[in-house]
């Protein structure tokens, strides 16, 4: 069968799924055939709802959920989300409004983990948490990753140091880069601070400077996968060259009818409610001209 025959049956398949929906079908056919012709990722990582449809924690609700007597910092930070999570995906507010915002929640997010007084032993145990999730297919996507010699980077705005232990924890972390909001620690291992710049939903740019390095190692690769769950997410790759065609793959894991529209503008192609990453696997084993 021949790459476009593929391509087309491809989308004709994916577009049966009621929850997945793409921005531009031509433009879509466009980016997987560059892709497959030359032959990185806040709850993106995690689930938002396990498989019965319960919610499930956020990197910093299982941080502050592990113990006992500061678990009503938990509920400090749930206040937070409540204030804030709603100007994240607001129309209401432009990219430059939401940023002081989003400055502000993550601030006060991690001056509560800082209170805590939680100690290093006490955030790697916290990872073992088991209503922390990976979205279904996660690791077998990794793996396959590992497999064609793919590198990975996991870009959180979450906390760092519990998306570092559950992967490690999950599937290990062999050719997989982070970048997170990791914590710091006095000379007791007690965390006393949280590493700069503070990333956030909406600068995630940044991670291109601070992981300057790694991105230089990896230039001369020409395509680039960005999976995420938050218009922010696409800004990783705005300081990228310009002759990068990237595929936008997001995640919309509530209030759909309200943002699909914002989230179609900015991402490739769209999944909704997505427990599981199962749906788009056909995507990477047609890049990756698996058989």
């Amino acid at each position: 069968m021949l790459h476009i025959e593929k391509i087309d049956l491809l989308c004709a398949n994916l577009l049966e799924n009621k929850n997945i929906h793409i921005s531009n079908i031509n433009n879509f056919k466009k980016i997987l055939l560059k892709i497959r012709k030359d032959s990185h990722e806040n709850r993106t990582v995690s689930s938002y709802r396990s498989n019965d449809g319960q919610l499930v924690y956020t990197s910093f609700q299982t941080l502050l959920s592990h113990k006992d007597e500061i678990y009503h910092m938990s509920q400090k930070e749930n206040d937070l989300r409540e204030k804030y999570v709603w100007i994240e995906f607001s129309k209401e507010f432009c990219l430059e409004e939401k940023i002081p915002h989003m400055i502000e929640w993550w601030s006060k997010a991690n001056d509560i983990i800082i209170e805590s007084g939680i100690s290093r032993d006490e955030v790697a145990e916290a990872a073992k948490c088991p209503k922390l999730i990976i979205r279904e297919g996660f690791v077998d996507l990794i793996k396959t990753f590992n497999n064609h010699k793919i590198p990975v980077m996991i870009a959180s705005a979450g906390a760092g140091d519990i998306v570092y232990h559950k992967i490690k924890n999950e599937i290990g972390h062999e050719n997989i880069e982070f970048c997170s909001n990791f914590l710091t620690y006095d000379e007791n291992d007690i965390v006393n601070g949280i590493s700069q710049p503070i990333i956030h939903s909406y600068n995630k740019h940044v991670i291109t400077e601070i992981k300057k390095n790694y991105f230089e190692k990896q230039k001369l690769r020409k395509n680039i996968i960005v999976i995420g769950d938050s218009i922010g997410d696409v800004h990783m790759i705005k300081p990228m060259p310009i002759e990068i065609l990237p595929l936008k793959i997001g995640f919309i894991n509530f209030d759909s009818e309200i943002l699909i529209e914002s989230y179609l503008t900015e991402f490739d192609i769209i999944l909704i409610d997505p427990s599981s990453l199962r749906p788009l696997e056909p995507i990477f084993t047609f890049i990756l001209n698996i058989e």
